[in-house]
């Protein structure tokens, strides 16, 4: 006689890391399965008449929770029929795809091929119904279109030469709550500069609202009184890993400004995220978007100048040096210039004071400058023979970095687990 237990869900979840047949097959067979039913709904190139590029899947907040809904209702609904276990596997990606690229992966293993069959379209069915999942299409000749899944009337979202037309998009069964539904989004370090121009940004935000402003000392505990789904943290390195820790054990997502996230700070991290998956965390040394498109240009550029150093210049009252900014543009520089077998910049110097090189990052020369009047400004400069290339980024005032914080708040649900720089959430396509 079959039980409640009739139905094991192994995984239904969002990922941003590559899915395959194999691997839900392999997830879900067993001695009592009498048949595996899969399904891959892959990218292809074309829609519409139209060659199709690539596609980028984009996820609600509430995506995550939805996916776990859909594939627990229909559990629900059929418990009691199997005699034998009935296996799940479900997930669906989010990020950038190529053409030929696995979108939605699921698996059914069951006694019969009957029952498999059935459950695994009736899956198929409802993920592509219900879960509130768009996807940007790139044409290959240069058009973009939003098309949205979540409903079965889907919307459009399509621009060329920067027209824009942005039309209602309905949630799950046809109302717009998907969508509409806004942001909880907790602010900590509030009370510092950058901290009361992320208040200010989110609560600027449409489709954010503000629920908690914390500063130094206030309890986290805060954090779930105020239900919170996002946190910025904009504190300081002494406080900033609990900070996020707490919020991952508690299934809120992070964007963190923050400094101090050291190679072991990283990986503890990232051991937590595996125990709490579908919770994001992004750590951005620089949420201004000219600064990251330039660390991105400069590391690009490394690979075909003989020489290449950092100045970053920021106020006085920054308390670490180099910036985190300029550590990550170099760290993304050597990188460049080790897959493309470049040696670290000349340099003849025998003897100097202390300091007056300047630090060394990754084999990287990096220079600080602390100067009153300053905000946040950086410049690479590249050298080589009878030339040299100077890329440089500037940030008058705070206000410069929320555009990127409210990007980071966007799209970090829908990139599950750690994330490091907000070049991870940008198609540089570099």
């Amino acid at each position: 006689m079959a039980t409640e237990t009739d139905f094991e869900v192994v995984s239904a979840v969002l990922s941003a890391e590559p899915i395959s047949v194999d691997q839900a097959i392999a997830a879900v067979e067993s001695d009592t399965a009498g048949a595996v039913v899969s399904f891959s709904g892959v990218v292809r190139n074309h829609d519409g008449g139209k060659p199709v590029d690539r596609l980028s899947y984009s996820a609600h907040p509430t995506a995550h929770r939805t996916m776990s809904e859909v594939v627990a209702a229909l559990v629900a609904e059929h418990s009691g029929e199997a005699q034998q276990p009935v296996r799940i596997w479900a997930a669906h990606r989010v990020g950038s795809l190529e053409v030929g690229d696995p979108a939605l992966v699921c698996a059914v293993a069951a006694a019969h091929r009957g029952q498999a069959f059935a459950v695994c379209a009736e899956l198929v069915d409802r993920i592509k119904a219900q879960v509130p999942i768009w996807k940007e299409q790139f044409f290959s000749d240069g058009t973009v279109e939003w098309v949205g899944a979540g409903s079965s009337r889907g919307f459009a979202w399509q621009w060329f030469a920067g027209l824009v037309t942005v039309p209602s998009c309905p949630g799950p069964g046809g109302s717009v709550d998907a969508m509409t539904e806004q942001l909880a989004v907790a602010v900590l370090g509030a009370r510092g500069r950058m901290g009361i121009e992320a208040v200010k940004a989110v609560e600027a935000a449409e489709d954010m609202k503000l629920v908690a402003a914390l500063g130094r000392g206030d309890s986290l505990e805060t954090l779930l009184e105020a239900g919170a789904q996002y946190i910025v943290d904009l504190t300081v390195p002494d406080t900033t890993e609990a900070n996020v820790r707490f919020a991952v054990e508690h299934g809120i997502h992070a964007v963190v400004g923050t400094t101090g996230w050291d190679a072991s700070r990283l990986d503890s991290l990232r051991e937590l995220l595996e125990q709490q998956q579908g919770t994001g965390v992004l750590i951005a040394p620089n949420f201004a978007l000219g600064s990251v498109l330039a660390s991105a240009f400069a590391a690009k550029a490394s690979k075909y100048f003989e020489s290449v150093e950092i100045i970053e210049l920021h106020h006085p009252n920054k308390v670490d040096a180099p910036s985190g900014t300029a550590v990550r543009t170099a760290q993304l520089i050597a990188e460049a210039r080790k897959e493309a077998g470049l040696p670290s910049s000349p340099d003849a110097t025998e003897s100097a004071l202390e300091g007056a090189r300047g630090c060394e990052v990754d084999g990287v020369r990096v220079h600080s400058v602390r100067l009153r009047g300053l905000v946040a400004h950086q410049e690479v400069l590249l050298g080589g023979p009878g030339e040299q290339l100077t890329l440089r980024h500037d940030s008058f005032d705070r206000a410069s970095f929320m555009p990127g914080v409210l990007l980071g708040l966007r799209k970090v649900a829908a990139h599950p687990g750690l994330t490091v720089g907000l070049d991870g959430y940008l198609d540089l396509g570099l």
